[in-house]
């Protein structure tokens, strides 16, 4: 079996420090966006002489000197900063969500693991993820005071994003060597937290990338009720939707809020707007622990009234 190798982890960590470095990361003070020189004549030496009081002028008779005039912001310089952020951003996002993926395939190997070596070989590659998640979060929080002011908000929403992608790997890290130990209640626990953090994460990192989710990314797909199969809710990524069966579906458009992970499963308000005042407010509930994932929808307009999906 192939674990991913350290080599090409360390390089694209390498390509991500690059990125924030040339956007003025690492440097202890923040550098001014621009410089105009000032020709300075040379000053002689002062005479040692004492200045004769009876021709010194009343200098409450002098006319007030003018203060000196604010430059005007340099707004080419400006936008070169922007440019270069947004070009040092798309190679770190680029970067940084191959190191996702690695991270996915990485714990899909888990399971296949069959000698001690491989073992070794798994935990070398773990550790070198973490490490360089660590290493992101230190490149971004150094690159912070340099971001223009129009792109602060996503970069901080990245920060706090691989935050929480880095706490469910320490929370993974945890699962692991209380499933060593033969701990199973502190492993699912780790296992647990691992999940809340990591679809956290993921959603402030759409979030930061795509503007505030309005649409729950879990709930994307067809969804057939497991007492009538044939009915099905269909939730497009564009907010569009139908719910029925073939035939005799109803369209509507449809949002989410307050969506939060909870345990394995991500959990939250879901309103459908079928036209003509027809609009239904549901609370849902996406397992994701198993395959196929199941979705559960309680009413909270009619009492009692709940159905169970699972995903087609």
């Amino acid at each position: 079996m192939k674990i991913v190798s350290s080599t090409t982890m360390m390089t694209l960590l390498v390509i991500m420090i690059m990125a924030f470095t040339a956007c003025g990361g690492n440097n202890s003070e923040p550098q001014a966006l621009a410089t105009n020189p000032v020709a300075t004549a040379t000053t002689p030496a002062p005479v040692n002489t004492t200045p004769d009081t009876a021709t010194t002028p009343d200098t409450a008779l002098l006319p007030p000197t003018p203060a000196p005039a604010t430059p005007a912001p340099d707004t080419a310089v400006q936008s070169n900063v922007a440019d270069d952020y947004l070009v040092a951003m798309d190679i770190f996002i680029e970067a940084f969500e191959v190191l996702i993926d690695f991270t996915f395939d990485l714990i899909e190997m888990l399971e296949l693991l069959e000698t001690d070596d491989e073992l070794m070989d798994w935990i070398e590659a773990f550790e070198i993820i973490k490490d360089s998640v660590a290493e992101a979060i230190f490149e971004l929080d150094s690159a912070s005071p340099y971001v223009p002011d129009e792109y602060l908000e996503s970069h901080l929403l990245i920060v706090a994003s691989i935050s929480l992608f880095l706490e469910s790997m320490l929370e993974l890290d945890l699962a692991l060597a209380a499933g060593i130990l033969g701990d199973d209640d502190a492993m699912w626990v780790g296992i647990d937290g691992f999940a809340i953090n990591l679809v956290a994460a993921l959603a402030l990192w759409d979030e930061a990338l795509y503007g505030p989710v309005t649409h729950a990314p879990i709930l994307i797909g067809t969804w057939s009720w497991v007492d009538t199969p044939e009915w099905v809710w269909i939730f497009n990524e564009d907010g569009t939707g139908s719910g029925g069966t073939p035939g005799e579906a109803d369209n509507f458009v449809w949002e989410t809020s307050n969506v939060f992970p909870w345990l394995n499963a991500v959990g939250g308000e879901l309103w459908l707007d079928f036209g003509a005042n027809n609009i239904q407010h549901w609370e849902f509930m996406v397992e994701f622990d198993d395959l196929p994932h199941v979705l559960m929808l309680e009413s909270l307009q009619v009492e009692d009234l709940s159905f169970v999906y699972v995903r087609r």
